[in-house]
């Protein structure tokens, strides 16, 4: 997940919105590789989307995992 945290940093940089993920990596061990990617997109369309829409300055991406279920919580301070 090292790669999806260079990625935020990186267009949080670019387009001025403080993009904080707070996923716990342990998590995303129980994902094969393409739930993984499908994850890493959905991130990416939500972050993209809060500041492109809402005008988000802050986002918060957390994970969670129940027994064998993974979830993914995305919020910002958009309108």
């Amino acid at each position: 997940m090292e790669e999806v945290r260079d990625y935020l940093s990186t267009y949080g940089a670019h387009h001025d919105v403080e993009v904080k993920f707070l996923a716990d990596e342990r998590d995303f061990q129980m994902l094969d590789c393409e739930s993984i990617l499908q994850v890493g997109r959905i991130i990416d369309e939500a972050v993209v989307n809060s500041c492109k829409h809402a005008n988000a300055e802050h986002v918060w991406i957390r994970s969670s995992l129940d027994e064998d279920r993974f979830s993914l919580t995305i919020e910002d301070d958009g309108v």
